[in-house]
């Protein structure tokens, strides 16, 4: 296409996008897939090493872990968890999860109120 042409075409979007509530649509897409994308850097780092390690070694699942949370988990909370593995008990501040796969891990540290997922103490 020559110069010319893509003028046309950033023209023609600009008018589609200049519109409103296309707008607003296209802000709340971005900032939506910015947020997921933000999510699924930061999730590896809410997994504690120690459980990181146990998986590197060949382990398919972990018979108890902790999911931290920054408040006191509620009934959401807790069958959101429910979920992805067996509920081991609940604390103050998270649950304890039974037998957990990694790709449950995986999933658990992305979800944006998990603060942090380790072996009980």
């Amino acid at each position: 296409m020559e110069k010319n042409g893509w003028k046309k075409v950033l023209a023609g979007i600009w008018k589609v996008v200049s519109f409103p509530s296309i707008a607003t649509i296209v802000i709340v897409a971005l900032l939506v897939g910015l947020f997921q994308l933000s999510q699924l850097i930061i999730g590896p780092s809410r997994v504690s090493e120690e459980i990181k390690e146990e998986f590197r070694a060949g382990s398919d699942k972990l018979p108890r872990v902790e999911v931290c949370f920054d408040f006191k988990p509620e009934d959401f909370h807790i069958k959101t968890m429910q979920k992805f593995a067996s509920l081991g008990g609940v604390t103050d501040h998270g649950v304890y999860l039974m037998y957990v796969k990694e790709e449950a891990v995986r999933t658990i540290s992305h979800i944006y109120w998990v603060e942090e997922i380790k072996f009980p103490e």
